[in-house]
């Protein structure tokens, strides 16, 4: 079954306007700050929000058109996931996962997803993991159509969250039905999915492959959660280069490229292509920022520096130069960039 969704939803005097397709056997993941839309286009999908108007086609049937036909939620065969795992309560884990299936099924899935033994507790006996591996068991075990996932592992722990992503990939490269996930996690992303749709506002604002969207990021949200700087301005090719003004909170800051380009661009750059100084550098590097420290995070084996000014922008250095800089809340450092270090593309 394939899923093709275009809508409204209106929320008092806003509005989401949900847009994805997934094919049979692909995974989405739906992207995008609290408050996106992501919940809502599950919800939608799922069949439990109705359009105001727009297009829901599961399997190429009409399922909701925002006037006349509206398909329950219990005749769409799509299950969904939600954050806080909503077990019964009152049911052993079996009796849960057997609800509206044989329990020979249920005790196969309950099996595949390695919680075969708890067959008979009930969900106040069990720890996190082991209840999100019984509610995705609970939304296999019927072979839905369409899987849902609402922030899967986000009451996990870190543990927890790598067991329970290698777990889903495991299963779901088997898996034969659309999948849409929606999630805030760049590794849960990552590693499942085989297409980004990102949210902000209610809007859908980028698609593409993992690689599409990480290469050339559209948003804030989105130049975070794959770990770049990303600023948006105007474009002007001037002395063989190109100088990028950024408008709003970053106005004044100059970025300067060796990709010539012109008119409303985003210019990006990788944490590691920025280099701290404590004071005025001297060397090639175009471009030249005045900035002071907001935090210093570890990150593998090496340091994450945010920094904050005419332009938040984050520096991936070495612990060594953490010390040999003296960085701490509030330093004030320089940062510099080559200009070919820099990419350039349309806004």
């Amino acid at each position: 079954m394939s899923i093709e969704l275009a809508g409204v939803v209106r929320r008092g005097d806003s509005e989401v306007a949900p847009l994805l397709e997934a094919a049979p056997g692909e995974v989405v993941a739906l992207l995008g700050p609290n408050g996106s839309g992501k919940t809502t286009t599950l919800r939608v999908l799922a069949g439990l929000q109705p359009l105001d108007s727009g297009t829901v086609r599961l399997g190429g049937r009409v399922v909701d058109d925002g006037a006349s036909v509206f398909v329950p939620a219990r005749e769409r065969r799509a299950a969904m996931v939600f954050q806080d795992h909503l077990l019964f309560p009152h049911l052993s884990v079996l009796d849960n996962v057997a609800f509206g299936v044989r329990r020979d099924r249920a005790r196969a899935e309950l099996a595949a997803w390695g919680v075969g033994e708890l067959a008979e507790r009930h969900p106040r006996q069990l720890s996190g993991g082991q209840a999100q591996r019984v509610a995705i068991a609970r939304a296999l075990a019927p072979e839905p159509a369409v899987l849902l996932l609402d922030e899967p592992f986000a009451a996990l722990d870190a543990a927890g969250r790598v067991e329970m992503r290698t777990a889903l990939r495991h299963r779901l490269a088997s898996y034969e039905a659309p999948v849409v996930i929606a999630t805030h996690d760049p590794v849960d992303a990552f590693v499942l999915a085989d297409r980004f749709v990102v949210m902000a506002a209610g809007q859908v604002v980028q698609t593409g492959t993992p690689a599409e969207v990480a290469q050339r990021p559209r948003t804030a949200f989105v130049a975070t959660f794959v770990g770049l700087n990303v600023l948006r301005g105007t474009a002007r090719a001037i002395d063989g280069g190109t100088i990028v003004t950024p408008a709003g909170a970053t106005a004044g800051l100059a970025v300067y490229s060796a990709h010539p380009a012109e008119g409303d661009v985003f210019a990006a750059f990788s944490p590691g292509a920025v280099t701290l100084h404590r004071e005025p550098p001297e060397g090639s590097a175009r471009n030249v920022w005045q900035l002071h420290v907001d935090a210093v995070e570890p990150l593998g084996d090496g340091v994450r520096v945010r920094l904050a000014g005419p332009a938040p922008l984050i520096a991936d250095i070495t612990r060594a130069a953490v010390a040999d800089l003296g960085l701490g809340s509030g330093t004030a450092v320089w940062a510099t960039v080559k200009a070919t270090q820099v990419d350039v593309y349309p806004a």
